[in-house]
């Protein structure tokens, strides 16, 4: 039962992070083109301590996020792809975010035993970049045409301005998340034990 309730606390502080970071500046940084944002890092530290399906939740909490802000305060690439699309536009929030537990939850395991100091920055990195990556992926995709017309730009130009943002935006993250999360997450499972009950018990069907 305490296991369960310090789970059930660690999850609430977690969410309420990324409510906190989604409601003000820190977690949607403001940029020319794309806002940078920091909610990756509270959903890859809850899929380390709490477990995959933990992560799954809060990345849900992080799309949700991300349809506040588009609604309330749209980047310029945004708009564009509102104007473009609004389903795929929205599409193209959900399926990237869902993917990031997965893939940071996949990574680290995949290296845990091998390099255990190096797997959970890892799978942050991992968790992180998969986001980015098929973010741009789709963007490319289904709002190539819509940037160019858009920004005034050739197709050429909009490729090489939608991939730009790997520099300006994924790096950054992946480079925060690999740093943050797993000192944080070995923090809590150290300090706080019966979270890695929490997260066996999480995990079982």
């Amino acid at each position: 039962m305490q296991s369960k309730t310090r789970t059930v606390v660690c999850m609430a502080v977690l969410v309420a992070l990324m409510l906190l970071f989604g409601f003000t500046p820190i977690g949607y940084i403001p940029m020319p083109f794309a806002d940078l944002t920091l909610m990756c890092l509270p959903v890859l530290i809850g899929t380390f301590v709490l477990g995959l399906r933990a992560g799954f939740g809060l990345a849900v909490v992080f799309i949700l996020t991300s349809l506040l802000q588009l609604v309330t305060k749209p980047s310029a690439l945004a708009l564009v792809m509102l104007e473009t699309n609004p389903l795929l536009c929205v599409l193209n929030l959900i399926l990237p975010r869902l993917l990031i537990p997965f893939a940071a939850w996949g990574v680290w395991k995949a290296l845990e035993r091998r390099w255990p100091r190096l797997s959970l920055a890892a799978g942050s990195a991992a968790g992180s970049l998969i986001n980015t990556a098929v973010f741009l992926l789709l963007l490319q995709v289904w709002f190539v045409g819509g940037i160019a017309s858009g920004f005034g730009l050739t197709d050429a130009g909009a490729t090489a301005l939608i991939w730009g943002i790997v520099l300006t935006n994924g790096l950054p993250e992946a480079a925060l998340a690999a740093i943050i999360c797993p000192l944080v997450a070995r923090a809590l499972i150290k300090s706080i034990p019966p979270l890695r009950n929490g997260r066996k018990e999480t995990e079982a069907p």
